[in-house]
């Protein structure tokens, strides 16, 4: 009887707890399935993947084996990544089942799609399971399990497609990771080359921002002014030069930056070996959008052309 007085009856209440402990079953597998499928979500390479997937999967089905079926970013044609599991029979059927329609099909819809087979006796099914973020389609995972039924439950296709979005995430994880490798690989080899080019100059180059502070003090810099690269680096101009160098980088910086006129200097430097005759030659740095952002100095040492200027007379 219920509350309120009404009559139940015992059959009613048998399906009820029937219904409860059926539903509190598939929550216990759901989140069984949840708690393994992290090891997926975690993968590094594709191997990884599928070595989760096996795990999730032998859970709930006769496990035979998986397939990962990626889509070429160029030519946009699904190949088989990575397979595990398969003995090579198997191995050489299922990289041969891709079903180009039915996959594109599984990836558009966002649903499983199930494929029975019959190999030396063995009844198997083929589950086809998108692989696929909220913006992108990464591929499809394939499934072989030993079964006669051609159907799956709604509970095990829920667990499918939450092996299936973890996967994907997965692989775009690491892909992105590759490909920012490979970006600051290319990034490093232009830095280097750059920099092996500044160092070669026959010149002193520095650079600064709009507060004056040295952005780019390449070797012959260093040399000229007897400044290490390292401790110029993130200075101020007037924390490692000369007084008399730092006032006309200054002027000239303050000038360029107020959009006044840039001549080059020639000023002489007391340096540890004596007087150095130099030529500074000021360029404003810019933007994309045209506003000075800072200042490039060329410096150029002039010993020996005067000293040729002293032979000629």
């Amino acid at each position: 009887m219920t509350a309120d007085g009404t009559a139940v009856e015992l059959d009613d209440c048998q399906d009820w707890r029937d219904q409860l402990r059926a539903a509190r079953e598939a929550y216990a597998q759901l989140l069984d399935a949840y708690e393994n499928v992290r090891e997926v979500a975690s993968a590094r390479k594709i191997s990884e993947v599928l070595q989760g997937v096996a795990s999730t999967v032998a859970r709930t089905f006769p496990y035979v084996g998986s397939a990962l079926f990626v889509r070429d970013a160029a030519s946009g044609s699904l190949y088989a990544s990575a397979t595990h599991g398969f003995g090579d029979p198997y191995r050489k059927l299922i990289k041969s089942s891709l079903d180009t329609g039915l996959t594109e099909w599984v990836l558009s819809e966002r649903r499983i799609a199930l494929s029975p087979m019959k190999w030396k006796g063995k009844h198997l099914l083929t589950v086809w399971v998108p692989l696929a973020t909220a913006d992108e389609e990464i591929g499809a995972l394939s499934l072989v399990v030993e079964s006669s039924v051609a159907e799956l439950t709604q509970q095990q296709q829920n667990i499918l497609l939450l092996i299936g979005t973890e996967a994907a995430i997965a692989i775009r994880n690491f892909r992105l990771v590759e490909r920012t490798k490979l970006q600051a690989e290319a990034l490093w080899n232009v830095k280097s080359y750059l920099e092996s080019i500044l160092d070669n100059m026959p010149n002193g180059l520095v650079s600064t921002d709009d507060d004056g502070r040295i952005a780019l003090f390449n070797r012959v810099a260093s040399e000229l002014f007897e400044v290490d690269t390292d401790e110029a680096i993130g200075s101020l101009i007037e924390e490692v030069l000369s007084p008399d160098v730092a006032y006309v980088f200054r002027r000239m910086l303050v000038s360029g930056l107020r959009g006044g006129k840039l001549e080059s200097r020639e000023i002489e430097v007391q340096l540890s070996q004596g007087k150095v005759p130099l030529r500074i030659v000021p360029s404003v740095l810019r933007g994309g959008d045209g506003v000075a952002t800072g200042m490039v100095f060329v410096v150029a040492d002039l010993r020996e052309e005067k000293e040729l200027q002293e032979l000629r007379r």
